[in-house]
């Protein structure tokens, strides 16, 4: 399958889920998964949040394992230790979750973080800071609509108080919070972003905090 077919069929598999249709987007994601090309990595991810989300934990379970055994490598030096490898991780950890393999959960979380360190040395990193790892997996476990098990996430990376990382953890949940409609939470949220006086986040948490302000008022 050439990779502008593969792109098609994601794509193609991605407003079917949309529509409701998951037979047909299962049967597309799969179709992806199995091409060999680039695309397949992210009809991985996307076949098995949407089992997970559907309940059919096994079938979720098989799509992150494919994924992490896919092998196309994405960009950079090391083949096969892209960010989608550890993503289907936390997937796994997810799952694990789910089924209350506590073990199991605990190997899928150690496989993404060996996973994000051979990524961050990739890309020239010296290490993993934990604020770093946390965020990561709150923002992977949010992505699979693992809302309760992302917010544990996000939270220990914001309290790791890392100027960068813990910041960047601080708006993502102040965002999930809202979604939620838990305003104050996500007041609270964002009121650390601002502490931080992160140079790019600062200022969008305030204007967002203030939107926030003014749709509680205005309710």
């Amino acid at each position: 399958m050439r990779e502008s077919q593969a792109r098609r069929l994601y794509w193609r598999a991605s407003k079917l889920e949309q529509r409701g249709d998951f037979s047909a987007a299962r049967a597309s994601f799969d179709r992806v998964l199995q091409s060999g090309d680039a695309y397949g990595p992210l009809a991985g991810l996307a076949l098995g949040r949407m089992l997970l989300a559907r309940g059919d934990l096994d079938g979720a379970r098989a799509a992150f394992e494919r994924t992490l055994a896919y092998s196309v490598a994405p960009p950079g030096p090391e083949p096969g230790e892209g960010n989608w490898a550890y993503k289907a991780a936390f997937g796994l950890e997810a799952v694990y979750e789910h089924q209350e393999d506590w073990n199991g959960a605990r190997a899928a979380r150690e496989r993404a973080e060996t996973l994000m360190r051979a990524y961050a040395r990739a890309k020239g990193a010296e290490g993993l800071h934990p604020a770093a790892f946390e965020l990561e997996r709150g923002t992977a476990l949010e992505s699979f609509r693992q809302l309760v098990m992302a917010e544990q996430a996000l939270r220990r990376s914001l309290a790791q108080d890392h100027p960068h990382f813990s910041a960047q953890a601080a708006y993502a949940l102040a965002r999930l919070l809202a979604d939620q409609d838990d305003i104050e939470g996500a007041l609270a949220a964002y009121e650390k972003v601002v502490a931080f006086e992160h140079p790019s986040l600062s200022a969008s948490a305030r204007a967002q905090a203030d939107q926030l302000r003014g749709r509680t008022a205005g309710a």
